[in-house]
């Protein structure tokens, strides 16, 4: 299964990094400002998803774990794929 949120929050950590190399480079005021502006951009929006995700994260946990419950096996009588029991 592909782990949405690391995708999202790598991606926005490869942003802000992209541009603070830009930053690095011959640019002009605007430009800097543009810059700047989608730094602060990326950086709330990493800074929201580090902290709404572990919410999410333990009830899709809870939901795992319900799931689980309900798909455990009845026991060593009900192990036959038929559904009959096995004891003699």
């Amino acid at each position: 299964m592909i782990d949405f949120r690391a995708a999202k929050l790598l991606g926005h950590r490869r942003n802000i990094e992209r541009y603070c190399r830009l930053l690095a480079t011959e640019l002009t005021e605007l430009e800097r400002q543009y810059l700047h502006k989608r730094i602060a951009e990326e950086q709330a929006q990493l800074e929201q998803l580090e902290k709404s995700q572990p919410e999410r994260q333990s009830k899709v946990i809870a939901a795992a774990d319900r799931a689980g419950e309900a798909m455990r096996p009845l026991g060593p009588a009900h192990n036959d794929v038929t559904g009959l029991s096995t004891d003699g």
